[in-house]
C-alpha cells in the first residue's frame, strides 16, 4: 500500500542562513518535482520555520510532523551532525520506522563533505550512534551544485534524483519485519563539582520518547559522512509602503531612502526565541512593552546590485546601502512591536510638558488633485489626519519625543534600561532567519506583502483615488488605507511585529552617506551628522522599494511625520 507523499525535512538554521536560504529553496522546489511525479496526490514535506503556526508548542508540533511524516530527509553537513536537535529527530523518527516494520525511509542527502568525521572530527558529532547509522544509509550526493543556485538547470537533475528515490520509497512495499535498535544517546559529562549531571538531556523540542529510541549497532565504516545543520524559528510577518503618484515619489526620495539586504545569521536558533521578561518592576499605569530576545550572530549589513536593480531604486539611494559588510552583534532585545498610541498617551499625561507640539508632516491633497507629504500645522500625535485607536503605532513623532519617552519610562521601571535600536540591530532582527538574504523577510516577492505588513496596496489607492501602479503601490490588499494596529499581521521569524511597513522606525543612530565608516561589531568608527537620525522599515504610503530590510530613511532628529513612530530595545 503506497504511503502518503508526506515527509519531514530535517536541517539546521546555520546551514539554511550561511547559504543564504538555499536548503529553504531547496526544499520547496524538490516538493514540486514530487508534486508532478506524485500527479493528483497532494505532496506536503514539513519544515519548521515554514509550518509553524506563531504561538504554538513547538515541541508538540515537531513531534506530530515527525509522527504524520511518511519519510524523512536529512540534508546532511558538518552543522547536522553537531546538532542534538537533528540527531533527537532521527532517533525519533527511528523509532517510528520500526513501528512501521520499515527501515527504508531515511533518505539522507549528502550536502557538504563530511568524510573527516569519521577521523579527526569525530568528538564534533551531537550523537556518534545517529552519525553510524547514517553511513548505513545510501546518500544521495548534492555537493557537486550545493553553490548554486536551486533554481538553475544544472541542479535540477539532482533534485529529480531525490524526488524519484522519494516516490521509489513511497511505493516499496514494507521490507523489514524488525529494524534493529541504537544505543542510548550520549550522556552528558559530569560537573567538576561533586553532583553529577542528570542522565541526559533532551531537547525542549523534542519528546522523552525520541531518547529512548534506539538506532542500529556501529555499521562497518563509509568514505562519505552526514554534516551538521540546525533549525529556526520562523514565522513571517512584514510591513511595506509606498508613495502614491509621481509628486509623492519625489517627496519620499527627499526624506527616506534605501534597498532590501541579505543577511547571513550564523547563530542557530533551535526554537522560537522566548519572550523576554519584562523589567522586575514598573510604577502603576506604566504599560511595559513585550521584548523578544534576539540572539548573537553575524548577517551582512547593505543591499546587492542586483537587489537594487530589481527593485528599481534609483543609484544615488543605492549607494546609500553599500557597501556590503560582514556585521557581528552580541545578543540583545527588541521591543515585539512598535510604541503604540496607548502607550504614548501614558508618557503625555504624566509629562503635559513634553507633550509635541503641533506641527506633522501630513499626506495631503494637493491643487492639482495629487497627494504628497506637507507640513500640517494643526497634525500631531493625536489627530494626523486620520482615525487611530490606542492599539496603533504612535506617530507625528520626532526622534527627540522618542528619547524623551524612554528617558520617561526607565524612571518608572526598573532593570536594563530602554533605548533606541541601532541600524544594524534593526536590520538584523528585520531580516530574520529564513530569508537572510531577500529583500524582506518573507522574501524577495511583493505578492505576499499584505499577509506579513501595512503597505501601500490597493485599499490605499482606493481610498485616494490614485493610480493602481505596481511600481508605487503593492499588488495586494491588506484592508487598511493608513496605519493598522499593531499584532494584525503576521510577524517574521523572530516573533517581531510590524518590522517592515505600517510606519517608518527611528534608530539611534546619526546620518551616513553609507557603510564607509562601519565596524565590524555594527557601530561607526565616526560620530555622523546628527541634525538628521536614520529611520528604517518603510510606512504605510512608501512604494515596494522603500519598504525593504536593507532600505535606509532619514529625515531631521526634530522632525515629525504621519509614518514614522519608533521601537524599544535593550542591551543583555
Amino acid at each position: 500500500m503506497m504511503l502518503k507523499p508526506t515527509g519531514f525535512w530535517s536541517y539546521t538554521s546555520i546551514d539554511d542562513g550561511t547559504s543564504h536560504g538555499r536548503l529553504s529553496q531547496m526544499r520547496r522546489l524538490l516538493a514540486d518535482q514530487l508534486q508532478q511525479h506524485m500527479g493528483r496526490q497532494t505532496v506536503n514535506i514539513f519544515q519548521d520555520v515554514a509550518a509553524i503556526p506563531p504561538g504554538t508548542d513547538w515541541d508538540a508540533q515537531i513531534n506530530l510532523a515527525l509522527r504524520n511524516a511518511s519519510f524523512l530527509i536529512p540534508v546532511i553537513t558538518p552543522a547536522f551532525l553537531q546538532s542534538e536537535w537533528c540527531c533527537k529527530e532521527i532517533r525519533l523518527f527511528h523509532a517510528i520506522m520500526r513501528e512501521r516494520e520499515r527501515d527504508d525511509l531515511i533518505i539522507p542527502v549528502h550536502y557538504m563533505d563530511v568524510a573527516d568525521f569519521k577521523t579527526t572530527r569525530r568528538g564534533e558529532c551531537a550523537d556518534p550512534a545517529v552519525y553510524e547509522y547514517l553511513l548505513t544509509r545510501q546518500w544521495l550526493d548534492f555537493r557537486a551544485v550545493r553553490l548554486l543556485d536551486p533554481a538553475r538547470d544544472e541542479v535540477r537533475p539532482y533534485l529529480e534524483q531525490i524526488a524519484v528515490a522519494v516516490r521509489d520509497t513511497l511505493y516499496r512495499e514494507a521490507n523489514a519485519s524488525e529494524v534493529p535498535a541504537l544505543p542510548p544517546p550520549p550522556e552528558p559529562p559530569p560537573e567538576p563539582p561533586p553532583e553529577p549531571m542528570p542522565e541526559s538531556v533532551s531537547p525542549p523540542r523534542l519528546s522523552a520518547d525520541l531518547v529512548k529510541a534506539v538506532l542500529p549497532p556501529t555499521p562497518a565504516s563509509r568514505t562519505d559522512p552526514p554534516a551538521p545543520t540546525k533549525r529556526s524559528w520562523v514565522r513571517p510577518t512584514i510591513g511595506a509602503a509606498l508613495l502614491a503618484g509621481v509628486v509623492l515619489a519625489g517627496l519620499v526620495a527627499f526624506r527616506h531612502a534605501s534597498p532590501p539586504v541579505p543577511a547571513v545569521t550564523v547563530v542557530e536558533t533551535p526554537k522560537p526565541p522566548p519572550l523576554s521578561a519584562p523589567p522586575a518592576v514598573a510604577q502603576p499605569g506604566v504599560q511595559q512593552p513585550e521584548m523578544i530576545r534576539i540572539p548573537a550572530g553575524s548577517f551582512t549589513i547593505g543591499t546587492s546590485d542586483e537587489e537594487d536593480r530589481r527593485e528599481g531604486v534609483t543609484t544615488d539611494w543605492g549607494k546609500r546601502s553599500k557597501p556590503q559588510m560582514l556585521v557581528t552583534l552580541p545578543a540583545f532585545e527588541l521591543a515585539e512591536t512598535p510604541v503604540t498610541r496607548g502607550e504614548f498617551a501614558a508618557f503625555v499625561r504624566a509629562n503635559p510638558n513634553k507633550r509635541p507640539p503641533p506641527g506633522c508632516d501630513t499626506l495631503r491633497q494637493q491643487e492639482d488633485k495629487t497627494w504628497a507629504d506637507r507640513p500640517a500645522p494643526k497634525a500631531d500625535w493625536e489627530h494626523p489626519g486620520f482615525d487611530q485607536t490606542d492599539e496603533h503605532p504612535v506617530v507625528c513623532v520626532s526622534h527627540d519625543d522618542a528619547v524623551a519617552y524612554i528617558a520617561w519610562l526607565n524612571k518608572q521601571t526598573a532593570g536594563r534600561p530602554y533605548r533606541l535600536p541601532t541600524e544594524a540591530e534593526w536590520e538584523y532582527a528585520a531580516r530574520g532567519i529564513a530569508n537572510q538574504g531577500k529583500a524582506r523577510f518573507w522574501g524577495d516577492g511583493r505578492e505576499q506583502a499584505c499577509t506579513y505588513a501595512d503597505v501601500a496596496d490597493r485599499t490605499l489607492v482606493t481610498a485616494l483615488s490614485l493610480p493602481d501602479d505596481p511600481k508605487k503601490v503593492f499588488s495586494c490588499s491588506d484592508g487598511f488605507a493608513f496605519t493598522a494596529p499593531v499584532r494584525h499581521f503576521r510577524p517574521n521569524d523572530y516573533a517581531l511585529y510590524d518590522m517592515l511597513g505600517n510606519v517608518w522606525q527611528w534608530t539611534s543612530d546619526c546620518w551616513r552617506e553609507n557603510y564607509n565608516d562601519l565596524r565590524p561589531d555594527g557601530t561607526f568608527g565616526s560620530s555622523g551628522n546628527c541634525v538628521l537620525h536614520v529611520l528604517r522599515g518603510g510606512s504605510w504610503y512608501f512604494s515596494p522599494w522603500y519598504v525593504r530590510s536593507g532600505a535606509r530613511g532619514r529625515d531631521d532628529t526634530a522632525g515629525r511625520s504621519s509614518n514614522s513612530g519608533f521601537r524599544l530595545a535593550r542591551s543583555l
